[in-house]
């Protein structure tokens, strides 16, 4: 049966009660939550107040924070000078070379110059002569240099490299006697005069760097190292570490960067070690040769306490490739072979030692402690 309106009419009339009732509810949570809100309000502005206070702690003894050293060049920080001074020594002491990629960066950016150069002046052929050098922007192409590397290279570090190392307008060729004749002629004219090496260069007219000219000019006097001296390099390393050209200027006038540094890590470096290899350094150089092949210089670097030449000399004897007798046991052949080599070459035993495929240790010995040394006007034939 359908209801009728009055029935309809009471059931809504029930409904919209319910709801009043559930609404009024509902108010009266809110206004209980607002009173509450109230309460708190005056504890969170307490609390953001004392949040804005600067406050300083002190810890007895205890240092105050640094921040981290890239800081230091900010020109606030108390360091700056110091830093900049520091910056300013490292680049001008520590020699940063330059990888393959810079190198090819450095010659784009330099012939993009002569290009450029070129236009200007109407096509003259003379400002494509790779040593025309001051007309070109020099700080254009150490920014494209600088681009293909982490560190940034100078204007006069670009230019420097060029003219030195790759322009090909500069030869680089063998001296031979004929030039250094007239290189000696030159300068024997200026006897009693100061050198201008720059004029020297062009005196003698075949493309030679003037810095060449004085390299091969100058006889260096000889440098012996004797126990003073080995004393002052030891103070140098101390001072300069290894900036090898500082070291040099520190020894001697006379002794030179790579003198220094040869006399030093093969001979008086404290971690050098001499005498019998042990079998965890044989197998270091196995490793080491099984991944550098026999590049001595990377090989010796992860044999710590050995040098290139001792690394080389043990793996003559260890090398597991080597056919043939053991080193210490000698062939009639190998024998023939010795004393022809001592013959051709004399008695520098490294390059007989290289040419038998031994070490010049175990090479010496041999010739000289046996009957050998008594055959060696013998013929070979005989």
């Amino acid at each position: 049966m359908q209801p009728t309106p009055k029935e309809l009419a009471l059931r809504a009339l029930n409904a919209n009660q319910e709801h009043q009732c559930a609404l009024a509810g509902h108010a009266q949570k809110l206004t209980d939550q607002l009173a509450e809100l109230d309460k708190l309000l005056p504890q969170a502005d307490t609390e953001d107040g004392e949040s804005d206070l600067e406050c300083d702690f002190y810890i007895p003894d205890a240092k105050p924070p640094v921040g981290p050293i890239r800081n230091f060049h900010n020109p606030e920080s108390p360091f700056f000078e110091d830093a900049t001074k520091r910056t300013r020594y490292l680049n001008l002491t520590v020699r940063h070379t330059m990888p393959a990629k810079e190198v090819e960066a450095l010659k784009m950016a330099v012939n993009a110059e002569l290009r450029r150069v070129e236009q200007l002046e109407g096509g003259s052929s003379s400002t494509a002569d790779p040593l025309v050098t001051d007309k070109l922007n020099w700080s254009v192409i150490a920014e494209k240099v600088s681009d293909t590397s982490s560190l940034k290279r100078t204007a006069e570090e670009c230019k420097i490299k060029w003219i030195g190392e790759l322009s090909p307008a500069v030869n680089r060729e063998p001296w031979p006697p004929t030039e250094i004749h007239s290189l000696q002629e030159i300068i024997k004219s200026k006897a009693g005069q100061p050198i201008n090496w720059v004029e020297v260069s062009k005196a003698l007219g075949t493309n030679r760097l003037p810095i060449d000219c004085m390299r091969v000019g100058l006889e260096r006097p000889r440098h012996i190292w004797t126990s003073e001296a080995d004393r002052k390099l030891l103070d140098a390393v101390e001072l300069y570490g290894t900036s090898w050209s500082l070291v040099a200027r520190y020894v001697a006038p006379e002794v030179t960067a790579a003198q220094c540094s040869t006399r030093f890590l093969r001979t008086l470096d404290p971690s050098l070690r001499r005498g019998t290899w042990s079998a965890e350094e044989d197998k270091r150089l196995t490793d080491a040769v099984a991944a550098y092949g026999k590049v001595w210089p990377e090989v010796a670097s992860v044999v710590p306490g050995r040098t290139n030449e001792q690394c080389r000399d043990r793996w003559t004897t260890i090398d597991p490739a080597k056919t043939g007798s053991k080193n210490d046991d000698w062939s009639e052949e190998q024998d023939k072979a010795l004393i022809e080599a001592v013959k051709t070459i004399g008695k520098k035993w490294k390059a007989v030692g290289i040419q038998m495929g031994r070490s010049a240790t175990i090479v010496s010995p041999h010739f000289l402690c046996s009957s050998l040394i008594n055959l060696e006007i013998v013929p070979t034939s005989l």
